[in-house]
């Protein structure tokens, strides 16, 4: 999981710019080899990590939208840390929530795949997930982008963790989370 932080603070520095108030959304697809060692062989098992940036620029002064930033990330139940005040990046390395995130179900944020009678498995299972935002000013306005990676492991059978894909709605709800707050001068520190 810690590549995974590693991935989303990046990515989130990177993201490209979004204009006029669209969000932009950029996936990138990182491949991960795993080798195991068995008393029959060594083998190796390649996947791809997929990585999804949601960048959108709101109507609001740096300072405002960085301001209000912690706030947001309380609301939706997310444990926030300032993880770099010079480049404005703040999130979560790493927090683990079983079922529901500040009582939204969690394959609203993540899709995990499904288990036995076609349950989401986000709902079931543990979910390690980090999200990083990283705001920056352009011109007179600012620009938030969001990166939120996810595995999940079962609570009740031992086993390799399955990765998860953003549905694309935790980034979209800290950018209208911020949007408002900061309009409505709440600043959040």
């Amino acid at each position: 999981m810690r590549i995974l932080a590693l991935s989303a603070l990046l990515l989130a520095a990177c993201a490209p710019s979004a204009s006029n108030g669209r969000t932009v959304t950029v996936e990138s697809s990182v491949p991960v080899t795993t080798r195991v060692t068995t008393p029959g062989g060594d083998f190796s098992i390649s996947t791809n990590t997929e990585t999804r940036v949601s960048t959108q620029t709101l109507p609001l002064p740096l300072e405002a939208a960085w301001g209000a930033l912690p706030a947001v990330y309380r609301e939706l139940g997310i444990r926030g840390e300032v993880l770099d005040a010079n480049d404005r990046l703040f999130g979560v390395r790493s927090q683990t929530e079983s079922g529901r995130l500040a009582g939204v179900r969690i394959s609203t944020y993540f899709d995990c795949g499904s288990g036995a009678g076609g349950l989401p498995i986000a709902n079931t299972y543990r979910v390690e997930f980090a999200a990083v935002s990283h705001v920056r000013a352009v011109g007179d306005r600012s620009e938030v982008s969001s990166t939120v990676s996810a595995e999940a492991t079962s609570q009740t059978v031992s086993g390799p963790s399955t990765r998860c894909r953003t549905t694309g709605e935790l980034e979209k709800r800290i950018a209208e989370l911020l949007s408002q707050r900061a309009l409505a001068g709440s600043g959040g520190r």
